[in-house]
């Protein structure tokens, strides 16, 4: 009896074993394309960042530096001309001077080197270190779902494993010292206890029979706790790859606008200007009058009202435009339009 145990035993092992050995090999590639969409989508921001650094560059404008790098999503910026000698830099400062491949991965970062040219000229080298967390965070989190997941499925390889051994093999272990006895005792009185035996071997052969309902009961309920628990992990994974592919294409969304927001004021000549924040807002009342000339929601003698009006007639005068929105309690935004020439 015991022999069917083990060989239970070594069945379950070498299935775990087997299913380790997918996941390990499943996580691996997940891994490895995460870090190539990663890197890819770094190169691309730092071709956009390139480009849009060119007259920077030719003019000589820190400033300018400042205004296009401001709300990129890097971890430092390093910007140098032709002699590797440094003209801007922005955020965590790194030493540049080891990179020397257009991709470099170093510890939890990924660092792009990009040329920056003008027509054929080459007028320097941007910098650009990312951080790489999020992709760690990601891969441990599944990591975690299929841990708990082989966990729970090998707490229900060892409770039928016990099920067995408790229901299964003892009752057979005693039927069978129970027969050999039969067997070696040849005596009269052996014979004549043999209609009392046997009616205790058709006792011992119901309780079996009771036993391995039991235990098919008790493996069908096994099976659907198993079900379930599958079912759980693949809902998990099913959501994380979900979250990922919104991720991806809220990236590509960004990028794409990015793109389309830098071609395309360049080309119609104008500059957009936007600010916005996060203060007390205005009323509609006061919203609609902002511009008039004199009007001021101060005290009398705080105010001349005359600084928004005098703002719009400066854009005006340089045929541009200035729209206004504002929610009260909540936000005012102001959208400049101007031409570039």
């Amino acid at each position: 009896m015991r022999s069917i145990k083990s060989i239970l035993i070594k069945y379950f092992m070498l299935l775990i074993a087997t299913l380790l050995v997918l996941i390990g090999i499943t996580e691996y590639f997940q891994y490895k394309s995460y870090l190539k969409y990663f890197q890819n989508n770094a190169i691309e921001k730092s071709e956009i960042l390139a480009s849009n650094l060119q007259a920077t560059l030719l003019f000589e404008s820190k400033k300018d530096f400042e205004d296009l790098t401001k709300n990129h999503k890097a971890n430092g910026i390093i910007v140098v001309d032709t002699k590797k000698k440094l003209f801007a830099a922005r955020g965590e400062f790194f030493d540049f001077q080891k990179i020397n491949s257009d991709i470099t991965w170093s510890d939890h970062y990924l660092i792009t080197r990009t040329k920056i040219y003008s027509e054929s000229e080459e007028l320097g080298t941007l910098f650009v270190r990312y951080e790489t967390s999020r992709i760690y965070t990601l891969v441990q989190a599944q990591l975690l779902y299929i841990t708990l997941g082989v966990a729970a499925l090998i707490i229900s390889i060892l409770v039928v494993l016990k099920i067995i051994d408790v229901q299964l093999t003892t009752p057979l272990k005693e039927l069978s010292d129970f027969a050999k006895k039969l067997t070696q005792n040849d005596d009269i009185s052996s014979r004549l206890q043999i209609t009392e035996r046997n009616l205790e071997t058709k006792s011992l052969k119901d309780s079996f029979n009771c036993l391995l309902d039991n235990i098919e009961d008790n493996n069908k309920s096994l099976n659907d706790l198993n079900t379930n628990l599958e079912k759980k992990v693949s809902e998990k994974t099913i959501e994380l790859q979900e979250a990922f592919d919104d991720l991806k294409k809220f990236q590509n969304q960004i990028v794409a606008q990015e793109k389309l927001a830098s071609l395309g004021s360049l080309a119609a000549g104008i500059a957009h200007i936007l600010i916005k924040d996060n203060g007390i807002g205005m009323s509609k009342e006061t919203l609609t009058r902002i511009l008039e000339p004199f009007y001021t929601t101060k005290p009398a003698g705080a105010g001349t009202g005359l600084g928004m009006s005098m703002v719009n007639d400066i854009i005006t005068a340089h045929k541009g435009e200035m729209s206004l929105e504002s929610s009260e309690g909540l936000f005012t935004k102001v959208k400049i339009t101007l031409p570039l020439s």
